[in-house]
């Protein structure tokens, strides 16, 4: 998935940075966590939506989740404290 985002940044381009890192302690081990920064929730919501009209990625997503299994698959929402 971070190869075809490197090379296709266009696809991607409300999309801050992103980082994605692996639980070494605590909680379930070895579990992939992902964050992206957006500067508003547009910006997430436009880059899903075109997202999902793009066939090679929407494949390999597919692809991607059946490797996971579904209890453990979450999305969440937060913003910064200030």
């Amino acid at each position: 998935m971070l190869k075809y985002m490197k090379d296709n940044p266009k696809l991607f381009k409300e999309m801050k940075w992103t980082k994605t890192f692996t639980q070494m302690f605590g909680g379930t081990y070895g579990t992939h966590i992902t964050l992206m920064e957006f500067n508003t929730l547009a910006d997430m919501e436009k880059l899903n939506n075109r997202t999902m009209k793009d066939k090679a990625l929407m494949k390999l997503n597919n692809e991607m989740m059946l490797l996971i299994e579904p209890a453990t698959d979450t999305s969440n929402v937060w913003t910064t404290l200030e």
